[in-house]
């Protein structure tokens, strides 16, 4: 159809070698008119070559929201299971941010041919990232899109909209007059990124309806053994508080805190459909939960780095939202009636 060799189709498809401008375009419209889109099989198996693929990621506990990144990722190495792909798993403590410096050096000696990074830190990780850069390293992000890097492709939902959602739904099932109260628990080292952008947006939302004075704020460190007496005082102190928003995924543990007083007049939502947060949906300590589908997350961002190292390129767009589910008990499955 464009009138070239094979061999410069084949160029143009895997971006290597030299093909002149004129040819470059023509090749590249064709393509794009007909929608095509390479096999990443059939190419892998052509190039007979090893990838090193590391996920990069927060530590993690069976049915918490990291454990399914690593079933999204698990799920991806099945699928491609014809590719060559030596698939290594490094964890830090999303808590502690030396952890997470000395993690992103052990991952840069390991020198793997790609990364799926979880950040947490967001000047840290900017640091990281243009290490990789200048190792020539690709990396894709999943949960979180920090800025000032470049990534091949970027899967995770909008932060800020996805703060909009959970301060505007716990405003509507709660009394009007009732004050908003944001957990956050404390990190050492810079706080997370996804947590200040989504506490930023309930912020200016509660500023621009006039009712910043309903907004309140408590950080808590989860590993003072005294975190759920201080929680409970505070609340008693303030009586006001009707609504808690919990911007990460330990809704439940904030949950586990509270007495039946408590339980019976707070309205609580959090993020991410987690082993604990399901139980506590189920017995209505939680109001709601909005889960970011970690599972596909992972899943897309490994064909994503498979499609860079492959082809030189990612066939789908740089930013690729993951669109968030709103889940309340009555459309929470619960696996223990699976089984």
């Amino acid at each position: 159809m464009a009138g070239v060799s094979p061999g410069t189709v084949d160029r143009v498809l895997h971006n290597r070698g030299k093909v002149s401008p004129e040819n470059l375009e023509k090749i590249s419209r064709i393509l794009e008119d007909h929608s095509y889109h390479a096999n990443i099989h059939k190419s892998a198996l052509s190039l007979r070559k090893s990838f090193r693929i590391l996920l990069f990621i927060p530590r993690y506990t069976a049915g918490s929201y990291w454990d399914g990144q690593i079933r999204g990722f698990e799920m991806g190495i099945r699928e491609y299971s014809d590719i060559d792909i030596v698939a290594d798993k490094l964890t830090y403590d999303q808590y502690d941010v030396h952890s997470f410096i000395e993690t992103s050096s052990q991952a840069l000696s390991m020198k793997p041919d790609g990364i799926i990074l979880g950040p947490t830190f967001r000047r840290e990780t900017i640091d990281f990232c243009h290490k990789l850069e200048k190792e020539k390293i690709p990396y894709v992000f999943v949960d979180t899109i920090i800025p000032e890097t470049s990534p091949v492709a970027r899967y995770a939902p909008d932060q800020r909209r996805s703060g909009l959602l959970l301060s505007n739904i716990l405003d509507l099932i709660c009394e009007k007059d009732k004050s908003l109260l944001i957990v956050n628990p404390k990190r050492l080292g810079s706080e997370s990124f996804n947590t200040i952008e989504r506490e930023e947006a309930i912020r200016e939302a509660y500023s621009a309806h006039g009712i910043a004075d309903r907004l309140k704020m408590l950080d808590l460190s989860m590993q003072d053994s005294d975190f759920a007496i201080i929680l409970r005082d505070y609340l008693n102190d303030n009586p006001d508080v009707g609504i808690i928003a919990v911007p990460n995924s330990r809704a439940n543990e904030i949950a586990a805190c509270l007495d039946s007083d408590h339980v019976g007049r707070l309205k609580i939502g959090g993020y991410d459909l987690t082993d604990g947060n399901r139980e506590c949906l189920m017995n209505e300590s939680i109001s709601f939960i909005l889960d970011q589908k970690p599972e596909q997350q992972a899943f897309q961002a490994l064909k994503a780095l498979l499609s860079y190292l492959i082809f030189g390129r990612v066939h789908e767009s740089l930013e690729n939202e993951i669109k968030i589910e709103v889940i309340f008990r009555e459309n929470c499955i619960n696996p223990l009636k699976n089984t």
